[in-house]
């Protein structure tokens, strides 16, 4: 009788530690799955932050060649005026 209960008991702790390995088991690789990812996720932001930046760095270079152009369009639309101006 005795030796059965020790057998039942035996039998429940191995059940318990299966399941709780199992459980660790399962906690470890969802971990694993996150932390990839994340990871993942982590490059996509930093290729788009490198896109941003490269993007930033061209629309500054248009603005600047923009402002070039206006001042030399300014700047023609005076001296066109200029004899007009004297004129008056």
């Amino acid at each position: 009788m005795v030796m059965i209960c020790c057998n039942n008991i035996f039998s429940e702790i191995q059940k318990i530690q299966s399941s709780a390995r199992d459980h660790f088991q399962k906690i470890f690789t969802d971990h694993e799955k996150l932390k990839m990812q994340l990871e993942s996720q982590k490059n996509e932001l930093e290729l788009r932050k490198i896109e941003l930046e490269k993007r930033e760095a061209h629309n500054e270079s248009e603005r600047k060649k923009l402002a070039e152009e206006m001042e030399e369009v300014c700047v023609f639309l005076i001296l066109l005026h200029l004899p007009v101006m004297y004129c008056d």
